[in-house]
C-alpha cells in the first residue's frame, strides 16, 4: 500500500511538473500512438475499433479515461526523452572514461573456501532450540491457495476445428490473390533531375535533355551506355539504370501505372514526370501472376483456415466466459458446461515467492489473493495472460499462515547455523591474513602457515574471466604509495568463499587503435547516465516543491 502510494505521488507531482514546464500532448498524438502502436488494436495490420471497444468494456474504462491515461503516459515519456536528449558528457570526462575502461592491474590474492570450515561442524540442540524461539517469525508458512480455472485459448479452438476439403477449397477459392505470385517487373530507367516547382522543371530543360536521350534511343543508341552517360540516379547508373525486379507500388504512382503496361521485352516507355524528374525506362523481363495450385498449398491453406475462424470466435467465446462467470459468480461448472470447458486446478502457492505455471502471472496472483476471492468468494473477472489465452479463476482451496513447528525446520535451522559458523571462521581468517599483509608479511609465508595459495595475476583487465566481484573488487581499490604497503581489501563471493586481494602496481590502459571510434559510444553511456540523474533530480525536486495532503479513505 505504502509502495503504491509513493508511485502515485511521484506520477502526479512529475505529470504536474511536465504540463507546468510547457509539455503538451494533443489529440492526434493520441490518436496516432492508439491506431498504430498497441497491438492488441490491430486486426490484419490495421486499426480495429471493436477490439478497442472490447479493451475498454473489459477493463471498464471510458474512451476519455482511457484517452487521459494514454495522455499522460505520452507526456511523462515526453519529459523523459527531453532529460535524457539535453544530458551530455564533456570531451575530458569522455577521455577518462575510455581510459579508465582499458585500465590493467597486477594483484595477487587467495580464495579462503566456505567448505573448509563446514566439514566435521555441528550445531547443539540447546543452540537449535535458542535459534527457534529466538526467530519464530521467520518461520511462519505464507498463505497459500490453489484455484480452480477455466481457459479459453485461441490454440485449443484452432485444434478443435475440423474443416471438409469443401471448407477449404471454398476458403483457397475466396482467397485467390493470396496464393498468387507477385506481378514483377525488372526494368532499368535514365533519370534527368528535376523536382517538382523546380527551376530545372519550370524552364522545360530538363525535359527537353529526356525527350532528346529518347530521340538517341530510338535511332539505335544503346540504354545502358546511355543511362551510364547521362542517368543522374548514380546508384544505378553504373548498373545501365538496372533498377532490379519490382512489384507493383515499389515507384511512385506515375512511374508504376507506365512500368506495369509496358509488355515486351526491350519495350521503351516514352518521357515520364516523376516527383523526381524525368525518367525513360526500358522492361528487361516480366514474371506474370501464377496461382498456386490447390493441392500445393493445401497445408498452409488449412492452417490459414483453422487461424481465421479461431479468430472469429475467440473473443466472442471470452466475452461469453467473462458474463456466464459474473452471472453464476459462486461456481465455474455453469460456464464450464455451456463452453464444453474442463475445469482444471493449479498446485498451492503463496503470493510471494517463485511460481510455475499459471500462477506465475502477476495478475492471477493479484486475483488470488483479492478479497474478492478469499472472503466473497466469487468468480475472478476475465484475466488475460496472453494474446491468446483468456481465463477465469476463483479460490478451489484457502491454506492459512500458520506457525511451522521446530521438527518441520530443523533441517533449515541447522543448515542456518552451520554456514553462519562457517563464514564466520572464514571471515575471521580473511582478516587476520589482511591484517598482516598489511604489516609487510610475504603472502606466500602467509597463506601457506594457513594451507591456502597465494595467486598472482599481472595487467588484469576488467574483461577478464575471473568472478565479477573479484573484478569489482580489485578496480575499486586506491592506486599504490610509494613506501607504504600495498593496498589489501577482504570481502565474501556469492558461494560465501572469502577471498584477500593486494594490489601491486597499476598500468596505464593500452587504448586501442579504434579509440577514435569508441569515443561515441562511451559519450553515449556517459550521456545516458547523466539524463537518468537528472531525471531522477527532477523528480524529487518536483516532489520536494509540491504541496502534497494525503487522505485516508473511510
Amino acid at each position: 500500500k505504502e509502495n503504491a502510494r509513493e508511485k502515485l505521488v511521484q506520477q502526479t507531482a512529475f505529470l504536474l511538473g511536465a504540463k507546468k514546464d510547457g509539455f503538451h500532448v494533443g489529440d492526434e498524438q493520441i490518436i496516432q500512438f492508439l491506431r498504430f502502436r498497441i497491438p492488441e488494436f490491430q486486426e490484419s495490420g490495421r486499426f480495429s475499433p471493436e477490439k478497442f471497444q472490447t479493451f475498454l468494456s473489459r477493463t471498464g474504462y471510458s474512451e476519455l479515461a482511457y484517452q487521459e491515461l494514454v495522455r499522460n503516459q505520452l507526456l511523462m515519456n515526453q519529459l523523459e526523452t527531453s532529460l535524457m536528449q539535453s544530458s551530455f558528457g564533456l570531451s575530458p570526462e569522455v577521455n577518462l572514461l575510455v581510459d579508465l575502461q582499458y585500465q590493467k592491474r597486477d594483484i595477487g590474492y587467495t580464495v579462503i573456501p566456505l567448505e573448509r570450515f563446514k566439514v566435521g561442524a555441528s550445531v547443539s540442540e540447546d543452540e537449535i532450540a535458542a535459534f527457534y524461539d529466538k526467530n519464530k517469525e521467520l518461520y511462519v508458512a505464507p498463505e497459500k491457495v490453489k484455484l480452480a480455472y477455466l481457459e479459453i485459448s485461441a490454440k485449443d479452438l484452432r485444434d478443435k476445428i475440423e474443416p471438409t476439403i469443401e471448407d477449404l477449397r471454398a476458403f483457397y477459392d475466396a482467397r485467390q490473390s493470396d496464393y498468387t505470385s507477385p506481378d514483377l517487373v525488372r526494368v532499368k530507367h535514365i533519370l534527368i533531375a528535376a523536382p517538382k516547382d523546380s527551376d530545372e522543371e519550370k524552364s522545360g530543360e530538363a525535359r527537353a535533355k529526356a525527350e532528346d536521350i529518347l530521340a538517341q534511343i530510338k535511332l539505335g543508341g544503346d540504354f545502358a551506355a546511355l543511362a551510364i552517360k547521362y542517368s543522374e540516379d548514380q546508384e544505378t547508373a553504373a548498373k545501365g539504370g538496372d533498377l532490379g525486379w519490382l512489384g507493383q507500388g515499389e515507384l511512385p504512382d506515375s512511374l508504376n501505372e507506365v512500368i506495369f503496361n509496358l509488355k515486351q521485352p526491350a519495350e521503351i516507355s516514352d518521357v515520364v514526370q516523376s516527383s523526381f524528374g524525368f525518367h525513360i525506362v526500358q522492361l528487361l523481363e516480366r514474371k506474370v501472376p501464377v496461382v498456386e495450385p490447390f493441392e500445393d498449398v493445401l497445408a498452409r491453406v488449412e492452417k490459414e483456415y483453422r487461424y481465421e475462424q479461431a479468430e472469429r470466435v475467440f473473443t466472442d467465446k471470452a466475452d461469453e466466459l467473462a458474463n456466464l462467470a459474473f452471472e453464476f459468480f459462486d461456481s465455474l461448472k455453469p460456464a464450464a458446461d455451456a463452453l464444453e470447458l474442463e475445469i482444471k486446478t493449479t498446485e498451492a502457492f503463496a503470493k510471494e515467492g517463485e511460481t510455475k505455471g499459471l500462477a506465475s502471472h502477476p495478475n492471477i496472483k493479484l486475483a488470488a489473493f483479492s478479497e474478492e476471492q478469499l472472503i466473497e468468494q466469487h468468480n475472478s473477472e476475465l484475466i488475460k495472460i496472453d494474446d491468446q489465452k483468456y481465463v477465469v479463476v476463483r479460490v478451489a482451496e484457502h491454506y492459512p499462515p500458520y506457525q511451522q513447528s521446530l521438527q518441520e525446520v530443523r533441517g533449515e535451522i541447522v543448515q542456518f547455523l552451520e554456514n553462519k559458523h562457517a563464514k564466520e571462521k572464514a571471515v575471521a581468517l580473511g582478516t587476520k591474513i589482511q591484517q598482516a599483509l598489511e604489516q609487510n608479511s610475504t603472502p606466500f609465508t602467509v597463506t601457506q602457515k594457513n594451507h591456502l595459495t597465494w595467486k598472482k595475476r599481472e595487467k588484469l583487465g576488467r574483461d577478464s574471466e575471473l568472478d565479477p566481484i573479484i573484478i569489482r573488487e580489485v578496480f575499486a581499490l586506491p592506486r599504490p604509495v610509494q613506501g607504504t604497503s600495498h593496498p589489501v581489501t577482504t570481502f565474501s563471493l556469492l558461494n560465501g568463499d572469502q577471498v584477500v586481494v593486494a594490489l601491486a602496481k597499476v598500468h596505464q590502459g593500452e587504448v586501442p587503435e579504434d579509440r577514435e571510434m569508441m569515443k561515441p559510444i562511451f559519450k553515449q553511456q556517459l550521456s545516458s547516465m547523466y539524463g537518468a540523474l537528472e531525471s531522477t533530480l527532477y523528480r524529487d525536486a518536483l516532489i520536494e516543491r509540491a504541496k502534497i495532503e494525503l487522505k485516508e479513505s473511510p
